[in-house]
């Protein structure tokens, strides 16, 4: 696994002994009895990687809690109930994959995450006598926490119908046990479909149409900002969340960006259906009505093959001043963001605007300056 790289907090292992090194990383760069949670899929395997990774995290003087069968928001707000620094969550399909973050969906540190990777490629691992060792707690009430925790704040769902299409049993329970009962066969049928990793979902209804992830993202905006709250988002948040009233805080980066109950929805898809059906039923709205002072917005991405020399021209871009500090382009008609992508052979582009036409434009800007750059030349 010479190309491990744990930047973007997600990353694949491909054995056992890639899990125990991983897990001996992480153990590594936290500080001595912080505590963790892990959670694991359903999938075959992901138990294993589950214990290994635990294993090596207490061998380095941490506690961690493992959460059986969890999806990643289950395991974020695990990290929030039992004050844990940090969540990891394993899944397994084609291949491992683990994530990190911190509770209930927060970033960490890139120091924290370039420390992960520089100890797992070198080796350098903290020594513990046995008897210093964290210890492994499974905890299987996480679920049921959860699910209290919404009815709680959700007590008054009425006036709507919702169904749900997942591929997840637990995310089923959970619409079972916190919607299901309160169906009103007279109201408007949503029927929500969650993606097969849980992290994002969209909307159907006759009136509405489909509804997509980021459209129900500004829904729920514009829900928190009508109760006058300031709303924190990623810097990358779609830009026509600027139309909406009320304080809108964009974060500096990923790892500034922190969770808490007015911005909960933007990692936890759950909870995100949730509140938008309990807003929906307590001021007697369809989802297209919901939808009408929401401002659309459109998305496309587009792939620049480059070459060897794409870090380069990738360089030679940002100091262009072409884009501004964020990595970005932004127009009056919306705005793009630029990535070099992991194999460094090409750009990834990632626009949003008000229109589908407006997000090509500002691809084609970008494309056809990247093919005007000249490396041989200072410009």
């Amino acid at each position: 696994m010479d190309n491990f790289n744990f930047s973007n907090a997600h990353e694949r292992i491909f054995s056992p002994l890639e899990a125990y090194r991983f897990g001996l990383a992480v153990g590594s760069s936290l500080k001595e009895n912080s505590k963790v949670t892990v959670g694991y899929c359903r999938s075959r395997g992901s138990d294993i990687y589950a214990f290994l990774i635990s294993s090596a995290i207490t061998a380095c003087k941490n506690d961690c809690f493992i959460v059986p069968e969890s999806e990643e928001f289950m395991s974020e707000y695990a990290a929030y109930k039992l004050h844990a620094e940090q969540c990891i969550q394993i899944c397994s399909g084609s291949h491992i994959s683990v994530s990190a973050k911190g509770a209930l969906g927060s970033g960490l540190s890139a120091d924290f995450l370039n420390e992960v990777t520089a100890r797992y490629h070198s080796n350098d691992y903290k020594r513990v006598k046995p008897a210093q060792s964290g210890k492994i707690k499974i905890v299987n009430d996480i679920p049921v926490l959860y699910e209290l925790d919404l009815l709680h704040k959700f007590e008054s769902i009425k006036n709507i119908r919702a169904s749900v299409k997942t591929a997840s049993p637990l995310v089923a329970k959970l619409f079972d046990e916190v919607i299901r009962d309160k169906n009103d066969l007279g109201a408007e049928e949503i029927v929500f479909n969650f993606s097969l990793d849980c992290k994002k979902v969209s909307a159907y209804s006759e009136r509405s149409g489909y509804v997509f992830y980021e459209t129900l993202l500004l829904i729920a905006a514009k829900i928190e900002l009508e109760k006058g709250v300031e709303v924190e988002v990623p810097k990358y948040f779609p830009q026509a969340a600027d139309i909406l009233s009320g304080r809108l805080i964009r974060a500096k980066d990923r790892e500034s960006l922190k969770i808490n109950a007015n911005n909960r929805f933007l990692t936890d898809s759950f909870y995100l259906i949730t509140m938008i059906l309990d807003y929906l039923g307590k001021n007697k709205l369809s989802l297209s009505e919901a939808l009408e002072d929401v401002p659309s917005v459109y998305f496309t991405e587009r792939y620049i093959y480059t070459g060897e020399r794409s870090e380069d021209k990738m360089n030679k871009l940002l100091k262009s001043k072409f884009l501004n500090e964020n990595q970005e382009r932004v127009s009056s008609i919306g705005k793009a963001r630029v990535k070099l992508d992991k194999g460094k052979k090409g750009l990834n582009l990632f626009a949003d605007a008000l229109s589908f036409e407006a997000a090509s434009s500002i691809c084609d800007e970008i494309e056809g300056y990247v093919s005007r750059i000249n490396l041989d030349k200072e410009e």
